[in-house]
C-alpha cells in the first residue's frame, strides 16, 4: 500500500484484484501538510486519466490515503482539462439531475443516482491553496461520484433500479439508452430530491 507521506514517490497505477476490479484504500484521510511531491502525485493522477480514458478518478483507487479527485474532462480540440481538487468538500447544491452509474470497485453493477445539477465545492490545490468552484451537469455528478467514494459511501446507498452481472458492453449500451437526465437546473436540492424519491415510491 502506497502512503501519501513519503520522500519518494512511486509510480503510481490503478490496484486491481484478480478479477480486474479496483482495489481501492479502506479509508482516506484529509491532508494536513502539503509537500512537494504532491506536484507528481497529482501529474501522476492526471496521466492515470489519459492512460485509462477516464474523466475521473480519485487518490484511493491507487493506493493513496489523502483526500483527492481529479476531474478531466475532455474538450473540443481532442484535448483534455484537467482539475485536480485536495481535500474536496461540496458547500452548496442545487437542481436535480440522474445518470446511470457504476462503480470501479463493484465493475458488473450499474444503478441510477440522483446528484445535484450544480455544487459549490471548497478544495486545494498541490500548495495547499484553497479554492472554489462551481460544477454543473456532468462534472457535478463525477465529483459527486469521486467524493462519495473518498468519504467510503457505498455507491448503491441511495441507488435506485440496480442492475447486476453486466459486461462493459451492456453497461455501455443501457448508458446509451438511459442518459443523463436534468430534472431542474435551479432550486434546493434536497427537497426537489424527497419530491422525486417519494414519487417513485407511491
Amino acid at each position: 500500500m502506497f502512503k501519501l507521506f513519503r520522500q519518494t514517490v512511486p509510480k503510481l497505477d490503478i490496484k486491481v484484484n484478480r478479477k480486474n476490479e479496483i482495489v481501492s484504500s479502506k479509508e482516506t484521510k484529509e491532508i494536513t501538510k502539503f509537500k512537494p511531491e504532491y506536484e507528481n502525485i497529482m501529474n501522476q493522477l492526471i496521466n492515470l486519466c489519459d492512460k485509462y480514458n477516464r474523466r475521473s478518478i480519485n487518490s484511493s483507487q491507487v493506493g493513496l490515503k489523502g483526500k483527492i479527485a481529479v476531474l478531466s474532462m475532455p474538450t473540443d480540440d481532442n484535448k483534455r482539462e484537467s482539475t485536480v481538487y485536495f481535500n474536496p468538500v461540496i458547500l452548496e447544491q442545487q437542481g436535480l439531475q440522474h445518470s446511470y452509474e457504476y462503480s470501479s470497485e463493484r465493475t458488473d453493477v450499474m444503478a441510477k443516482k440522483y446528484r445535484p445539477y450544480q455544487i459549490t465545492v471548497e478544495a486545494q490545490d498541490h500548495n495547499g491553496n484553497k479554492f472554489r468552484k462551481i460544477l454543473q451537469g456532468i462534472e457535478a455528478i463525477l465529483l459527486c461520484h469521486e467524493i462519495d467514494s473518498l468519504n467510503r459511501i457505498d455507491f448503491l446507498e441511495d441507488a435506485y433500479d440496480p442492475s447486476f452481472s453486466m459486461t462493459p458492453d451492456e453497461k455501455k449500451e443501457y448508458r446509451n439508452d438511459h442518459p443523463q437526465t436534468i430534472i431542474s437546473e435551479e432550486g434546493d436540492y434536497n427537497e426537489l430530491l424527497k419530491n422525486a424519491t417519494t414519487i417513485r415510491t407511491r
